[in-house]
């Protein structure tokens, strides 16, 4: 099963599951105490996303990301390309 979660307070719940499998790896980098420090400098709604891998009743894999949405105007590119040749 994977389960989506989009707030800190959700997050809160997976702190031992982080921490064993940050734990596997070594890596201070991956630990809980670390990754919800992370979510708070970017807690503004809808920017976290945490993927949480469950299997055999276990937390097998998280995956924190946070979400930034981008977009590209290609009718400007075009224009600043087609100048750029004249």
């Amino acid at each position: 099963m994977i389960r989506i979660i989009k707030n800190i307070q959700e997050f809160k719940t997976y702190k031992e599951d982080c921490n064993r499998l940050a734990d596997n790896f070594q890596m201070p980098l991956l630990r809980y105490e670390w990754l919800i420090n992370c979510a708070y400098a970017v807690e503004p709604p809808g920017k976290l996303f945490v993927i949480v891998v469950h299997s055999e009743g276990r937390v097998k894999a998280i995956a924190p990301l946070i979400l930034i949405k981008k977009t590209f105007n290609n009718r400007n590119y075009r224009r600043e390309k087609n100048r750029s040749k004249q």
